[in-house]
This record gives structure tokens, sequence and C-alpha cells, in this order.
């Protein structure tokens, strides 16, 4: 039992969203093996910080839920050791003669013109205290520093890591958690969620399947490019069962017959995800997270059929993920008409 302890980012944010969903805190506390004495602290917290809903909770930061529920002096830790993790610090007198209060300005200068890495630039930063005769911060503190200081100071157009050309890939993959659906016959049974997402604009598209088998593949693959009303050139995919026999890395993959004849049929060349890694597919795993995180949690489970709950929840991923604003411009929807469809348009 997690009594006393203090959570990481992801089981807090987690537990804050249990108090809301009207489940006993009794409940809450045996299926996360809390104490229940945590649950009402952490419920009296958000009460008196005026959250009072999940919607609240997913508006949230994972800093400012952090310093919600632990205070100003606790924040996230980012090296890889505490990677996630909630640290919390003593209050420490900013003027205290003990501790050598860091000029950021000039570490900042050796990261961005010498290329330091930001452990090396902690090891100067601890002998400069060391000569000074003070105490240095702990790292998790200086790399909080150092990092507000970056990111204040970077190019706001800098967005990611490589580009895409419009119109050219459409990513695919799934959500790691079930819903549950009514089937056919009334009864509760819990469907997978494919995600379709395009790599230039991030526009989504999210269905629910009843299985992972390679038919049931090949239908949500079609919805999604009915919905889209064009084709990419090249579809991105992870190595399924129902999509990949084989991939081996240096090798050509082994499509399954049914999948590999579905797409030839309709001219999109299929680029399999190079096995181990997941970053080539950065674009729909974000896309997968949201929908996770602001549209799942939105639903009620169990109540609807799937069609009614296939509207539903693309009425969701349209209100709030593909109307979101995209680089800080135009919304997922508008990048997507302005600038996937017209390149595809323009090539017929």
């Amino acid at each position: 039992m997690n009594q006393g302890k203090i959570m990481n980012v992801t089981q807090l944010r987690s537990i804050c969203t249990e108090l809301f969903l009207g489940k006993p805190q009794r409940q809450i506390a045996r299926e996360l093996h809390l104490a229940r004495s945590t649950l009402i602290r952490y419920s009296k917290i958000l009460k008196d910080k005026g959250i009072s809903c999940i919607q609240d909770i997913h508006a949230l930061s994972d800093e400012q839920l952090v310093q919600i529920v632990y205070g100003n002096t606790a924040n996230i830790g980012d090296t890889p050791r505490e990677k996630n993790k909630i640290i919390k610090h003593r209050n420490i007198e900013p003027n205290s003669m003990d501790v050598y209060e860091p000029d950021i300005d000039e570490y900042l200068k050796t990261y961005f013109e010498a290329k330091l890495s930001k452990a090396d630039i902690y090891v100067d930063y601890t002998k400069d205290a060391a000569r000074k005769g003070l105490k240095p911060l702990g790292e998790t503190s200086f790399r909080t520093r150092l990092n507000k200081a970056i990111e204040a100071n970077q190019d706001p157009k800098v967005d990611m890591h490589r580009d895409h050309i419009y119109g050219d890939e459409l990513e695919l993959d799934w959500c790691g958690q079930k819903f549950a659906i009514l089937d056919n016959q009334g009864n509760t049974a819990y469907y997978n969620v494919m995600v379709l997402c395009w790599a230039s604009s991030y526009f989504t598209y999210a269905r629910f399947v009843p299985s992972l088998t390679t038919e049931d593949t090949i239908d949500g693959i079609r919805d999604g490019l009915m919905y889209f009303g064009c084709l990419p050139r090249q579809l991105l995919v992870d190595n399924p069962k129902s999509m990949i026999v084989k991939h081996t890395v240096g090798y050509e993959s082994i499509f399954t017959p049914g999948f590999e004849r579905y797409m030839r049929k309709c001219g999109v060349s299929v680029n399999p995800n190079n096995p181990y890694k997941p970053n080539e597919k950065t674009a729909v795993e974000t896309e997968v997270n949201l929908i996770q995180s602001r549209c799942l949690t939105r639903m009620d489970e169990g109540i609807l059929y799937l069609d009614e709950a296939n509207i539903d929840l693309m009425k969701k991923v349209n209100e709030y993920i593909n109307s979101a604003p995209f680089r800080r411009r135009n919304s997922h929807l508008e990048r997507f008409c302005l600038s996937d469809t017209k390149n595809l348009l323009q090539d017929l």
C-alpha cells in the first residue's frame, strides 16, 4: 500500500481523475492500493483549490497538478533516474549564504554556444559552488531552472524534429486501453480503439474496432479513408500480426495476404515501422495519448452500441483535438483542409 509515499505524475493524475468518477473512496483505495486517508487528503486539497470535475484536472499541466497537491516546493524530476517522479524539496531561502545561487544566464550561454549537455553543465555548477565554498543546489532543482531558461530562449517556431510532406504520410496505431461498448445482444464487450493520424497536420480519426484481426483492421482503415475523403501516398504502421507476418531489421517485411491486397487496391504503399523504433510514428503516438486523456475519459462506458459509440468518439475527437490550435496557428482540421488535401488534389 502506498500509504504516506509520494506518487509519480502518472499515478497522481490517475488518482485525481478517479476521485471525480463517482466511485466510492473505499473502492478507489482498494483498486489503486492506496490508503483511504490519502484519497481524503487529495480530495480536500482539490476542493480547496476550486477543482470540481475531470475537465479541471485535464486542464492542468503535470507541473501545476504536482504543485497543487504537494506545494510550490515540489517539481518533476528530469534526470533518467528520477524521470516522471515527484520530488519535494525543503524550502531554501534565495539569499541563504550556504547555498550557491547559479547565474542561469551564464550556464544558458554555455548550453547554446558550447553545446554542453545538462549533466556536464551541472558538474561545472557544482565545481563553481565548491570554489566559492558554498553548497550547490540539487541536480533536479538546478535542471528545473535551466530548463525554464532554455524554453524561454528557444525559437517558438521549433516544433518537430523531422519534416513531413503534406499529403504524404498517414500513421496508424491503437490505444493501449480498451473501452466497454454494448454488443448486438446488449451485453458489455471491450473494444479496441484504432487511431489514424496525418503526420503533417496531425488531423485525426478514431474508431472502435471489435478485435485486432485483419478483417476488423481493414474495416477500420476503410472507414478512416472514407472519413478523410482522400488517400495518402503511404501508410505508416506498427508490426501487429493483423498486418505484418514478419518484419526483421534489415529485411523486407512480409504482409498478411488480405491486408496487402486491400492496400494495393487502394494504391497506397505501406511503410512498416522499424521494429523497436516507435518514435518514427510520433504524430499518432501523440494523438493516441490525447484520445485516451481528452476523449475516452469524457465518454460513459457500457451504455452505447458500436455505431453510437463511434459517432460520440469522433464528436469528441473533433471538439477536443482536431479543433484545437496546431503549432499555435491553424487547427488540425484547418491545416488538413488547407495543406494535406490540397497537396493530394494537385497531384491527381
